[in-house]
């Protein structure tokens, strides 16, 4: 549940509520069957806003796998991981077209609240990755 709101003042029962979800789910279910699921535990109204499919990859993916080796070179560590996790970005709009599409980025944390920080260090580490997958991009 992401937001929930209703009524005007303090003190009187609201004659409606507003409740809102960010449901980011897998690959392995079905945005109908979620949305017939909440269907049938209200009789409100129910908007969709945005819906879109979750995004799977093939972890060896001959891309997925170049910028992962291209990550341990830089890093001169075998400690790099590819995972799946709940969330919601743009690799969603590449996966419609078969493009495989991964998050990575500067370390930090944080993320999204008011205590977010980059380390700049790892700015540099980024863009050096990123220079040299660009550059080894078709070897």
């Amino acid at each position: 549940m992401a937001k929930i709101n209703g009524g005007d003042v303090y003190n009187k029962v609201p004659d409606k509520c507003k409740v809102s979800y960010d449901i980011r789910y897998l690959p392995s279910q079905d945005y109908e069957e979620i949305l017939s699921q909440i269907k049938g535990i209200t009789n409100g109204d129910i908007q969709l806003h945005l819906v879109g499919p979750a995004v799977q990859n093939d972890v060896n993916h001959k891309y997925i796998k170049r910028l992962e080796n291209t990550i341990k070179e830089s890093m001169d560590s075998d400690n790099v991981a590819v995972f799946g996790q709940h969330g919601f970005a743009d690799t969603r709009y590449f996966s419609r077209f078969d493009v495989p599409a991964i998050e990575f980025g500067p370390t930090g944390a944080e993320w999204h609240g008011d205590g977010e920080y980059v380390e700049i260090a790892s700015v540099k580490s980024y863009k050096d990755i990123l220079v040299n997958f660009a550059e080894h991009f078709d070897k």
